[in-house]
């Protein structure tokens, strides 16, 4: 079975990583073109554990 390996660099601390990965509003940003809309949930900020979106 093939496996493909792929490995991001980024100069950013890995706290900043780890905020935008959990933000809200990057992912809306990221998805515009999709008109997606969180409409349950959080629906703003960092999402945090035991939280959801809709």
């Amino acid at each position: 079975m093939a496996v493909i390996v792929l490995s991001t660099k980024i100069k950013a601390p890995i706290e900043r990583c780890f905020d935008l990965s959990r933000s809200i509003e990057l992912h809306k940003l990221s998805t515009a073109h999709t008109n997606e809309e969180a409409i349950d949930g959080v629906t703003t900020g960092l999402i945090k554990l035991d939280e959801h979106v809709t």
